[in-house]
Formats: C-alpha cells, structure tokens, sequence
C-alpha cells in the first residue's frame, strides 16, 4: 500500500512539473523571451561593436532564444545617453543592461541602482567611483602602460617627439593620459597634447599634432576610435605613424596598436559575469571589475611598408600582422 502511494504522489509530482514547464514555454512564446537585457553603447565604432558582439554571444550560448537584446546608442551624447537611460531603467521588462564605453556606463550608472549594470569598455571603473556601485561590475579595458612604453621605444627608437590625441571630454582617456604623460617625459620624449571632441575638428587638429611630433599616439578614446580611418589616412599621408590602444583600429588604418585590448575577449568577460549574477545568484559587488585580455603588438603590414618601418626582431614572436 505504501509503494502504490509513493508511485502516485510521484507520479502527480511529474504531471505538475511537466504543466508548470509546459505553461512557462507556452507563456514564452505568448509574451516573449524570459530575460530581456538592455544594451546601452557610447558611439558606433569597431571595439564596442566587438565587445558587445562578445557579451551577445556569451549570454546567448546559455540562454539561447530565451534572452533578447535592446540595443540603443547614445552616438558620443550624453544628453542622448541618460534619456536612453532613463528609459532602460522605466522599463520593468529589462532586467539587466550591458553599458559600452564611459558616457553609457555613467548615465547608466547614475540612473539605475537596483538592476544589474556590466560594462566591457571602461577604462578606469575605479576612478569614476563604479566600484563603489553595488549593482555594477565588468571589464576594463585599461591597458598596461609599463608594456606599452616598452614596446613603443623598440619599435619606434628613432621617435623623440610625440602628440597624444584624445577627447578632453572623455574621462578614461584623460585619465590614462594623465598616467601616460609623466612615464613618456621620464624617458625624455617631448610631449604636445592634441584635444579633439567633434569630426570638424580633424583637419586643424592633425595640423597642429604632425607639425609638433614624429608620431601620434592615442589611448582608449571613444571619439578617436569612431574618426580613426580619417585620423590616420592624414597621419598616412604626413608620413608619420598612427599608433593606437586597440588591435581593431589596425584594419582601420592605424600603424601599430601596443598592448591593444581584445573587446571580443573583453564582451565575453562581461558576460561571464552577467552569466555569475543571472543564473549562479551572485552580487556584481563580489564580481568587480577584471582586467580585459590584450596582445602585445599588433602592425599594419600594408602601412609598415609605406612608412619604410619594419619591426625589430625581439618584437617579432609577439607580433601580428594585419594585411588590410
């Protein structure tokens, strides 16, 4: 008698999980996917299109059709950036977001302080106080400046003289700037600092920058990166080299990017993360913020070869090459 209970009670106990599995589909498919996340990126350009494609596809593997993306660009306005943040944090279908670059994470950041916020392209979290934000974590794309003055010296020894170009107006690059600046002058290069915030400012900002230096640097720059192809068909033309801090801006046209961020590998980190707090229930303040993968050097062989450059033997086993 007790057996013939036990078989019952089981096999009720399957009937019901099997209706409660059955209603959850069929309520998927009535009103959609059971996780939507909000994707909020700076400005359109290859290293947050490669971060966030890495993010997708680190979420999607595990939740398959079951997770949706709402994909909004601020396109470089922080007006554009907090009203789409406020909308992402109004809307109780998104559950969590993925933010792309400083503007986004901090519009983001400010609004939204329960939901879930990863970031894949902030380059200094810490300095804008993102560590101190319980509900954000993710991937910096800080790179490593001690390896990046390395490499530039061995690649370009001939090199005295060096404009840094950047937007004033974007915090991570100002701050890895200010971190660049006294290491570059301990090493006895002169230094001239090229301020660019809008594509009208190209031609008067390559003017001033090729005439004060033999080579133009930039560090993670939001703007720069979204101008890059016009950026260095100047420097091109100039005959000076492009040296940048992400590997994509090499298909660009860039010279060399130096210790240059991997933003596929840095999205995929993000979504690792995401991964952690969505499904295993850990907290983004126990996740922080990790350091996002990097290669040492990246060159573009097509532009090597017009600037008659090469690249010394002691780099070479640590080198790829691009053909574009």
């Amino acid at each position: 008698m007790a057996k013939r209970t036990i078989v019952i009670v089981a096999s009720i106990l399957l009937t019901i999980a099997v209706s409660l599995l059955l209603t959850q589909k069929f309520r998927t498919a009535r009103h959609g996917p059971a996780l939507t996340i909000g994707v909020l990126t700076t400005i359109p350009h290859p290293a947050l299109d490669s971060a966030q494609e890495g993010f997708i596809k680190q979420v999607s593997g595990k939740f398959g059709s079951a997770v949706r993306f709402v994909m909004q660009s601020a396109d470089g306005s922080a007006a554009q950036a907090q009203a789409i943040a406020q909308a992402f944090h109004a809307n109780s279908d998104i559950k969590a977001i993925l933010t792309l670059g400083s503007l986004a994470t901090q519009a983001m950041a400010r609004v939204e302080k329960n939901k879930p916020i990863f970031t894949a392209a902030v380059s200094d979290p810490w300095a804008l106080n993102l560590d101190r934000q319980d509900n954000v974590c993710g991937s910096s794309d800080m790179i490593n400046l001690t390896q990046y003055l390395d490499t530039l010296k061995k690649l370009l020894p001939d090199v005295r003289r060096i404009a840094i170009m950047f937007n004033p107006a974007e915090v991570n690059a100002v701050g890895m700037v200010e971190k660049m600046t006294p290491l570059l002058e301990r090493e006895n290069f002169t230094i001239t600092k090229a301020q660019i915030q809008h594509e009208s400012e190209i031609g008067q900002t390559m003017n001033f920058a090729l005439s004060r230096a033999d080579v133009i640097i930039t560090p993670i720059d939001n703007t720069v990166a979204s101008l890059v192809e016009t950026i260095s068909k100047q420097a091109l033309k100039a005959n000076k080299p492009l040296v940048v801090a992400d590997a994509l801006l090499v298909q660009k046209g860039a010279f060399a990017a130096l210790s240059g961020i991997d933003y596929f590998k840095s999205g995929q980190a993000a979504g690792a993360m995401a991964l952690s707090v969505l499904i295993d229930g850990k907290t983004p303040l126990q996740l922080g913020f990790a350091q996002a993968p990097s290669t040492k050097l990246v060159v573009n062989k097509k532009v090597m070869n017009t600037l008659k450059r090469s690249v010394p033997v002691s780099l070479t086993q640590d080198c790829i090459f691009v053909e574009k």
